[in-house]
């Protein structure tokens, strides 16, 4: 049988062709040179380059690719916890304060203030009112009736120390004792409770206050923990302390900004906020202590009208009345109350006031006036502490709100500006009323 590429060729030179042996298999295989770049012809043996395939080799000898290196973790793999948050005392009351935004269609820059006004309105304006309502009773009712007690009260005890022959010291004693009494049954009749009309108030807005800020605090922490997680990394919701819809309203308050701040779950880096906090409580404090003193103002009243009614139980003696305390010499002190009430009744331009050091060009009336308007406007230790303490508190309140959210700093400010709102108008208020109370008085003159 002839090659196929001496088909179709001549009987002569088909003569002279010798046939190809068919090749012996060896032991060794033959080492074949590599395809040439060269055009192969259509009578050419070898295989072209384009049927050439090269031998495969065993899958043992063929070297394994080496591992790729580690690859560097971002940021965003190095924030993620590996664990949901821990629940905490306040979860259940932050998990229903921020689901509340949501329910409302709220934004929280502005679902903030107005739950701040809700709960200011609905806690302290009742109570302001209240102890309005109490102090006002108090100067219309309580006091005239009072005056009217202490005064037939130091004319008794006047009478019964003479007729002792008590000194007046014993005396004093003895009618502080009993007014004090008389005013305590006063004031249990009428239903009057001074400590409780004064303290009422901080007692329930201080821990009120406090405690939103504790809630508000905890969600804007929770937010901040769950800020890298997605529904997916939740567990099964049988057993989920975290549900998506949480999940999603606590990133939807990590993501709110407010003004420059990009969220509110983050400090104030600007310190503007903060300052306005400082600021807000100051202002706050001073017109506190304004309307305190005016507060106090009335009750100091009470032991004022005392001391003049012990003074007058002393100065009957001027009017010739004789008995165990005129027979004996008065002290310095007693001396000097009756100069200071003779002179205010008579106007006897030769006495000085009652704490009058040097000499000075005023007479005894401009004299005593000025001691009863110091008086006045004196304000009681205890007073004074606490408003030096509200001060401090203050000034305490800015670095306090620097390391505090922009959400719990935004909650007190609200709150102090509409603290500071109701001071002021109830100031207006109770000025207009005196002045309408004065006219008519005036007229009625």
């Amino acid at each position: 049988m002839l090659p196929r590429p001496l088909v179709g060729l001549g009987p002569s030179i088909r003569s002279n062709v010798r046939p190809i042996l068919p090749i012996k298999k060896r032991a060794f295989p033959i080492l074949l040179p590599g395809p040439s770049l060269v055009a192969s012809r259509a009578f050419s043996l070898w295989p072209s380059q384009s049927n050439a395939t090269p031998s495969p080799l065993p899958i043992e000898t063929l070297p394994s690719p080496p591992p790729p290196p580690p690859r560097p973790p971002t940021m965003s793999e190095l924030s993620m916890p590996t664990s949901l948050p821990d629940p905490t005392l306040w979860e259940p009351l932050s998990t229903l304060l921020v689901s509340l935004p949501a329910t409302l269609h709220l934004t929280w820059p502005l679902f903030l203030p107005l739950l701040t006004l809700l709960i200011r309105s609905s806690s302290m304006i009742p109570l302001q009112l209240w102890q309005r309502r109490q102090m006002r009773r108090f100067a219309t009712v309580i006091r005239p009736r009072l005056k009217g007690v202490h005064e037939s009260l130091a004319l008794n005890l006047r009478d019964s120390s003479r007729r002792k022959g008590l000194s007046y010291e014993q005396y004093e004693q003895e009618y502080k004792k009993a007014s004090k009494e008389a005013t305590r049954q006063m004031y249990r009749s009428y239903g009057f409770h001074p400590r409780l009309t004064m303290y009422i108030g901080p007692l329930i807005n201080i821990p009120l206050f406090i405690f939103i800020s504790l809630i508000l605090r905890d969600a804007c922490q929770r937010a901040l923990l769950v800020l890298p997680f997605s529904p997916a990394h939740l567990p099964l919701p049988s057993s989920a302390t975290l549900t998506p819809e949480i999940l999603s309203n606590l990133q939807d308050l990590v993501t709110s900004s407010f003004l420059w701040c990009p969220s509110l779950c983050l400090p104030d880096s600007t310190m503007f906020v903060p300052l306005m906090v400082g600021l807000a409580t100051l202002v706050n404090t001073e017109v506190s202590a304004k309307l305190r003193r005016a507060v106090m103002r009335a009750g100091k009243e009470v032991d004022r009208i005392e001391g003049r009614i012990a003074g007058n139980a002393v100065v009957g003696l001027r009017m010739g009345q004789v008995g165990a305390l005129g027979t004996r010499g008065l002290t310095a002190a007693e001396k000097r109350r009756i100069t200071v009430i003779n002179s205010r009744r008579e106007g006897n331009d030769g006495t000085r006031g009652l704490t009058t050091q040097t000499r000075t060009t005023n007479g005894p009336k401009e004299q005593v006036q000025e001691v009863v308007e110091a008086e006045d406007e004196e304000e009681p230790r205890s007073s004074r502490i606490i408003t030096n303490a509200m001060r401090c508190a203050s000034v305490a309140f800015i670095p306090i709100a620097a390391m505090a959210p922009v959400a719990v700093c935004l909650y007190w400010l609200t709150s102090n500006c509409l603290t500071l709102l109701t001071n002021l108008t109830f100031a207006y208020y109770d000025r207009t009323r005196e002045r309408k109370e004065r006219l008519d008085k005036i007229l009625r003159r």
